[in-house]
């Protein structure tokens, strides 16, 4: 299994040169900050819309001079000496603002730069987000402000780009111009007529008040960018008309976003994209109509969704459909049990269109369908027609069985020489990926994943087994890894392709592994300890597991107060005021008591 880094450790930065210095004291103080408190937090920059970009003092068209990103100290603090990072751009054109053409130094903010070569901006926290420039390296727009900046002991007017939303493509020169316009909800919808994908798709977005129209919008678009703004609904027959054009890109957003801006008004024009020859089109329309709850294009709907393949849209669609809880939307469902396309996860929730095409069909036939298209349609042809629940779940059970986990994973072994092996335990065989696509060992307070290949290479990725039969891979977390907090530990083990090469019945789903008769723990030598002071208050107090501390540790000052307690499975710190009543005195030594 290929191991899976978080983002973060991905996207550290260059090696070698003065910003990936800067950017390790960067990202060992957003650990200590962020990482270590109990209430850990993911830090993100603030996101800046187009409309406060385009209020910046200074806006021109430049593009990076490939020299070195350079570091300078700025004056010490309460935190000690502090870097910041300089970097050489070349203005070309000038657009706004009291600056000239020529080679400038910028200053950038916080936690923003971009690799040793170039490429986008990034905001290298742990959020890591990318700006929306291709290459910093080529003439794009920079919006900038001049700022005095600390250097050494004085302070020197500089050019600063303070956000990485602040380097955006050049084709939406005409956009942003459109923004300064004294009416911008006028003047922007006339870029609709662009044939530019990137321009477009802008255009879109602030019709939709800045942010991607559903059935795109993700849940991490909406948590970063907060309070929805109002959408430009007089917009929506401009956006209809784009439609029209054969030469219009983002056929599929401009659906999207009459959806978004027309409401139920619109639905005559989404029932009229469910013919469309493009399969995203289709899944967009079929999405919103599904939300409408449109029982006039319920019957058109299975035609519609058959070839859609995508990922995140037709969850949404599936979704959609679950919450509509009408049989009706039956035939439309089984059309996606073959559909393995993948869009990530969120907890337990497993974007995948089959899985999530399976859970909402027995949410409304109360039966489990198998991974089979062809199969399930001629069932529901049938027992389709019976229209008590019970005895049409009956009759269900007999034309198509099938079980929700006909397998089962068991992990053996122990802490460092691990494997899972997974059993087939339905009465018939199953295909199955040789190894899952995706393995997560968690505990309360700290999350593992190894990820595999979403897409299964080699000779033999899949294989048939047997009633009984088994297949077996090694289960390489670190050993430590298995050591933290056993009690509440968890392995998932998600099989996410569907082995078609190989003939039916194919499976796939997630499954929690056991920790059974064939796992042994680690022999560890657990000691109590006692760190003192040398008047003999308590200094620390906790338990090693083979030496190293582990669990709940608890430190002292001098005085015997407590100031700190520190968890060591769970990564959780907490400080503590010495002077409150509840810590005061709470390690001091105790007085021989006199015979």
């Amino acid at each position: 299994m290929k191991g899976r880094a978080s983002t973060a450790t991905r996207r550290a930065g260059p090696r070698g040169s003065p910003w990936s210095k800067f950017l390790a004291v960067v990202l060992a103080l957003v650990f200590v900050l962020f990482v270590m408190p109990a209430a850990v937090q993911a830090l993100a920059p603030p996101h800046v819309y187009d409309e406060e970009l385009v209020a910046s003092p200074i806006i021109v068209v430049a593009q990076w001079t490939k020299k070195p990103l350079d570091a300078y100290e700025r004056p010490k603090d309460e935190l000690g000496p502090w870097w910041g990072i300089r970097a050489e751009i070349e203005v070309v054109r000038v657009l706004k603002g009291d600056v000239k053409p020529g080679k400038h130094l910028v200053r950038l903010g916080s936690f923003i730069g971009w690799e040793e070569k170039g490429g986008p901006v990034q905001s290298y926290t742990s959020t890591h987000l990318v700006g929306e420039a291709p290459e910093v390296a080529a003439p794009q727009l920079w919006f900038l402000e001049r700022k005095k900046v600390p250097l050494g002991k004085d302070e020197q007017e500089m050019l600063c780009l303070e956000t990485y939303c602040g380097v955006q493509p050049l084709v939406l020169e005409p956009y942003f111009a459109a923004l300064q316009a004294k009416e911008p909800q006028q003047e922007v919808p006339k870029l609709l007529n662009t044939t530019d994908l990137v321009l477009m798709t802008r255009v879109l977005r602030y019709l939709t008040g800045g942010r991607s129209p559903w059935p795109y919008i993700t849940d991490f678009e909406d948590w970063l960018l907060g309070e929805k703004k109002p959408v430009l609904a007089e917009s929506a027959d401009a956006v209809a008309a784009v439609f029209e054009r054969k030469d219009a890109p983002a056929r599929h957003l401009v659906v999207a976003t009459y959806g978004e801006l027309k409401g139920t008004a619109g639905l005559p024009f989404l029932r009229a994209r469910l013919g469309d020859g493009d399969p995203e089109v289709r899944a967009v329309a079929l999405a919103w109509l599904a939300r409408h709850r449109d029982a006039e294009a319920a019957e058109a709907m299975e035609r519609a969704a058959t070839g859609v393949t995508s990922a995140w849209v037709t969850c949404q669609f599936i979704g959609e459909l679950a919450a509509w809880k009408d049989k009706s939307a039956v035939p439309a469902l089984i059309t996606q049990l073959e559909n393995d396309a993948y869009a990530g996860y969120k907890g337990d929730d497993w974007y995948v269109p089959a899985l999530k095409a399976q859970a909402a069909l027995h949410a409304i036939t109360g039966h489990w369908f198998p991974f089979d298209v062809e199969a399930a349609r001629k069932a529901w042809a049938e027992a389709g027609k019976i229209e008590e629940p019970q005895a049409r779940q009956a009759r269900l059970s007999q034309l198509v069985p099938f079980a929700q986990s006909p397998v089962e994973a068991e992990v053996r072994g122990q802490p460092g020489k691990a494997e899972v092996l997974l059993t087939n335990r339905a009465p018939g065989p199953l295909v199955v990926s040789r190894e899952p696509q995706d393995l997560t060992l968690t505990t309360e307070g700290s999350i593992c994943g190894r990820g595999g290949d979403m897409q299964p290479k080699g000779r033999d990725p899949f294989i048939r087994l047997a009633p009984g039969e088994s297949v077996r891979f090694p289960l390489d977390f670190e050993e430590s890894d298995f050591q933290r907090d056993p009690p509440s530990r968890k392995l998932t083990v998600a099989y996410l392709c569907l082995g078609k090469a190989l003939g039916r019945p194919y499976w796939i789903g997630v499954v929690t592994a056991k920790f059974g008769k064939g796992w042994k723990e680690a022999d560890l030598k657990v000691v109590s300890v006692e760190e003192k002071w040398p008047d003999g208050n308590l200094k620390a107090k906790g338990e090693t597991r083979d030496g190293k501390p582990c669990g709940l540790w608890t430190y002292y000052n001098e005085a015997g107060d407590r100031i700190r307690e520190q968890d060591y499975t769970k990564g959780k710190v907490a400080e503590f005021n010495p002077e409150h009543p509840s810590n005061k005195g709470l390690g001091k030594r105790s007085e021989p008591k006199e015979w």
